[in-house]
């Protein structure tokens, strides 16, 4: 996972150091939509609002067209209530999950208007699982075990895939505050294609894919000509 970290440290480095022509500060808020659907499960999944923080770096391709990449960390935050059953063994997660993830997003953007007032952009993520809190309770039994009232708290990265990639979407309006200073509220949607609950909590299998609907203000300004 820290070779993961390093390349997309590296990968956003480079985009700054050669070719970007403004630099901006992000901060959110995201309500996350994570979905889950399982033969074996009965999962009830309650959304709740977290934050989001990062920097950017635009270089300008052609005229009404720019190529934006991020590097923002991102934690979601849901009340996990699941439960499992068969002949021979039951399961019932209740507990609160926070999940944070590095994330880099390379977003082709269009713009429109007189100073590219409004914007649109489309484009991939990678996003790396670096910290992660659970806190609740696992009741239930197995052929050779009784799991009431164990405890479920701590770090949860064991229990989840580390790696999330995916899509994302964004719409916003680009405010003219000063020269070279610019402020740019926006809405965007998360789109995850990994499922990260594969072998959930080491044990079965239950589909969980991070979605996410998030609104943040950046803060960006023109640094090279």
């Amino acid at each position: 996972m820290n070779k993961l970290v390093l390349i997309i440290v590296t990968v956003f480095s480079v985009t700054y150091s050669h070719c970007q022509k403004y630099i901006g500060f992000k901060i959110g808020c995201n309500y996350s939509l994570i979905e889950s659907k399982s033969e074996h499960y009965t999962n009830d999944i309650e959304s709740k609002f977290s934050y989001e923080v990062g920097v950017n770096a635009k270089i300008p391709i052609i005229e009404n067209f720019d190529l934006v990449s991020e590097l923002e960390y991102i934690n979601y935050s849901t009340h996990i209530h699941s439960i499992g059953f068969s002949p021979s063994h039951s399961r019932d997660y209740n507990y609160d999950l926070k999940l944070g993830y590095l994330s880099i997003n390379i977003l082709p953007q269009y713009s429109i208007g007189k100073n590219k007032l409004f914007f649109f952009n489309i484009g991939p993520y990678l996003s790396i699982l670096v910290h992660s809190n659970m806190s609740g309770v696992l009741e239930g039994y197995g052929p050779t075990a009784d799991f009431t009232g164990e405890i479920l708290s701590g770090s949860a990265n064991n229990y989840f895939k580390n790696v999330d990639a995916g899509f994302l979407t964004s719409a916003g309006l680009r405010i003219k505050m000063a020269n070279q200073l610019y402020i740019s509220p926006q809405i965007r949607y998360r789109y995850g294609l990994v499922n990260f609950g594969d072998d959930y909590f080491v044990a079965y299998d239950m589909p969980i894919y991070i979605r996410s609907l998030s609104f943040s203000v950046t803060l960006e300004a023109k640094i090279k000509d």
